[in-house]
């Protein structure tokens, strides 16, 4: 999933309202998220 469709799906009115909201909660951007959490 993008991030484009989480911030669509949690109804965030745009991907970089997302994202800095995101980033202020936890630190990192969701990228960087995404890259530190990612399971393989």
């Amino acid at each position: 999933m993008s991030i484009q469709e989480i911030s669509d799906e949690l109804s965030f009115g745009s991907r970089s309202y997302f994202s800095s909201s995101f980033q202020k909660e936890t630190g990192l951007s969701p990228s960087e998220y995404r890259e530190q959490n990612i399971k393989f």
